[in-house]
């Protein structure tokens, strides 16, 4: 008997709740809902196509009209995490407008949601795209001065600067979402296209300007022939060796730039002025600094729109390839990545 009595607070132990043995509690069911979600700089953001959610004068023009949003992939939500402006660096460790890095809010995303897509644009602003089209539209403006024997150089040491930051991009996003248990997620990488026409339909300076297309025509061959397919070449060197899908933009927007030839509707924007009243200077809290409007030289709404359709027919194929621009708009052309152009 007394042995018998000795064993009883040993059995109460092992039915106690948390004592050794017991059941781990149960995991967290997986999200429910799933989601695409666009990560990088402006082209990804939707800057150009206006309605911005984050407000109109806020950081990261976030569109309502994003190419990401107008592509409408089927049962998902569209998580925007793009902000206009954003360099490698602000996707990786700094972040923009009191915003943590975007991979950091990636990760939080992948915790709410199914990730099926992660569209990523970036590299632009990391290579000076914005210095670039200010000082070519300055020095057309002012004078006869072409800028790009002068951004040539600058461009290539850029290039080679920015690749390892595309390796890190890809390699932490990849990361993001192995460590949420998403490891199957769709990663894309895609280019930029050219806003610019090498047959603008404007003669004049005068009329150049006041049309938002105030350049040389060898700096407008030089920007669409030279410095956009070169950085294309090196993010999709970096989507090849990272074993990503690669979507090139390079030639998505032919015949439909600012002041291409035709009347028929744009798909890009010129090039526009932030000037507050007294004409002195760039309205402080709206753009950055200086006098271009942010949305310069972005696709417009229509634009992103015909991103958008690119974009679905990717979607419908999941391969390497080309948005290639046909009568009735923006279609997708399936391309081996080691054999795009």
């Amino acid at each position: 008997m007394r042995i018998r009595l000795a064993l009883l607070p040993f059995a109460a132990l092992l039915l106690t709740p948390g004592a050794a043995g017991a059941a781990p509690p149960p995991t967290a069911p997986p999200p429910a809902l799933d989601a695409v979600v666009a990560l990088g700089d402006s082209i990804a953001s939707g800057e150009g196509a206006g309605d911005y959610h984050d407000g109109a004068n806020a950081t990261c023009h976030r569109s309502d009209h994003s190419q990401l949003a107008a592509a409408q992939i089927p049962g998902t939500n569209v998580v925007n995490l793009a902000c206009s402006g954003a360099e490698t660096a602000d996707v990786l460790v700094r972040g923009q407008g009191g915003e943590p890095p975007q991979v950091q809010a990636l990760r939080a995303a992948a915790g709410q949601y199914r990730i099926k897509l992660v569209l990523i644009t970036v590299g632009a602003n990391d290579v000076g795209f914005t210095e670039i089209v200010t000082d070519c539209a300055v020095g057309y403006a002012l004078s006869t001065a072409s800028c790009k024997d002068e951004w040539t150089p600058k461009v290539a040491e850029r290039l080679t600067a920015l690749r390892p930051r595309l390796d890190s991009v890809l390699a932490q996003v990849r990361g993001a979402l192995a460590d949420a248990g998403q490891p199957d997620a769709r990663i894309v990488l895609q280019s930029y296209p050219s806003p610019l026409t090498v047959h603008n339909r404007w003669d004049s300076r005068f009329s150049r300007v006041i049309h938002g297309c105030p350049f040389h025509d060898d700096d407008a061959a030089w920007g669409r022939g030279t410095f956009v397919p070169l950085l294309a070449a090196t993010m999709r060197a970096a989507a090849q060796d990272a074993a990503v899908d690669f979507l090139d933009l390079t030639s998505a927007m032919d015949d439909k730039e600012v002041c291409s030839p035709g009347d028929d509707p744009k798909w890009t924007r010129g090039i526009s002025l932030k000037l507050p009243e007294d004409g002195r200077g760039v309205v402080r809290g709206t753009e950055p600094d200086g006098v271009i409007s942010r949305e310069s030289l972005h696709p417009n709404q229509l634009g992103h729109a015909m991103l958008g359709q690119c974009l679905s027919g990717y979607w419908g194929q999941l391969t390497s390839g080309v948005c290639h621009r046909q009568q009735d708009g923006l279609h997708f052309v399936p391309v081996p990545i080691s054999g795009a152009p």
